[in-house]
């Protein structure tokens, strides 16, 4: 335990903790209830959205904590950006699937192990009340996750907002980590995180190559992986990292330690 601890570091200021962990397994223990092998509930109102947020973080607790990853999504993306113009229902669903692949190092064959999607109308969510927040209570109840990912609370998009709370109501029974993640839609003035995740160069390509299966989506600016490079290298900015550094930002909703 003594070499475990000679990797933690901690600066503190008024507003904010700030963690060093060198070590992953002494971070898990930390943060995550002492467990490895942690299973992970990361919830997007559409395909993508958790890839943009969190990519290079699941590909780390695959990669270093054994993670076993679920994608919970609400909606199968069929809304296109002009009113009356859809996808097929089952595009934007497979291209999340291709891109799980990647970030989940996962057979083909077993890859539907770790999807499951609501099925819900995109654009439609806040009709759903009861009914989102019992879907996201029964994965929790069959899935028993560790961690939760899920939207953060102000963001311009109302599926995305729809998401955060019923988030927040099938949890509160539950007694594990819940991190919000950063969308392109998310008020950039609201969002406080306090949690980040430095990305080496083989998760964030992991990231990026994950994002451009999502081929529907590519005319968007936000999609593209020098956009995606800036708002990182951004996060690093903002906190005096080194040129080129590149992070995942989170606002820790909760965390228990067992």
């Amino acid at each position: 335990m003594k070499g475990l601890l000679a990797d933690l570091q901690i600066e503190t200021d008024k507003r904010k903790i700030v963690v060093t962990v060198k070590n992953v397994r002494f971070f898990t223990m930390l943060i995550f209830s002492e467990k490895f092998n942690p299973t992970v509930l990361a919830i997007g109102a559409h395909p993508d959205d958790i890839e943009l947020g969190a990519g290079g973080f699941i590909c780390r607790l695959v990669e270093n904590c054994k993670a076993i990853v679920h994608f919970a999504v609400m909606t199968y993306g069929v809304q296109q950006r002009y009113e009356g113009e859809k996808y097929k229902t089952d595009k934007r669903s497979q291209e999340a699937i291709k891109a799980g692949k990647i970030l989940l190092n996962t057979p083909k064959e077993s890859i539907m192990n770790h999807f499951h999607f609501a099925g819900y109308e995109d654009c439609k969510l806040h009709t759903l009340d009861h009914e989102l927040i019992r879907y996201i209570e029964g994965l929790i109840v069959s899935l028993k996750p560790d961690i939760i990912l899920t939207h953060a609370p102000n963001d311009l998009h109302a599926d995305h907002r729809n998401v955060h709370h019923a988030t927040l109501s099938a949890t509160r029974d539950f007694h594990g980590t819940i991190l919000f993640y950063y969308a392109p839609s998310t008020e950039p003035d609201s969002f406080r995180p306090s949690f980040f995740v430095k990305l080496n160069e083989q998760e964030f390509d992991k990231k990026t190559l994950s994002l451009a299966e999502h081929v529907s989506q590519r005319d968007k600016e936000f999609m593209t992986s020098r956009t995606v490079e800036r708002i990182s290298e951004a996060w690093a900015a903002f906190h005096r990292l080194k040129e080129n550094t590149k992070l995942e930002a989170f606002e820790l909703h909760k965390a228990f330690w067992k």
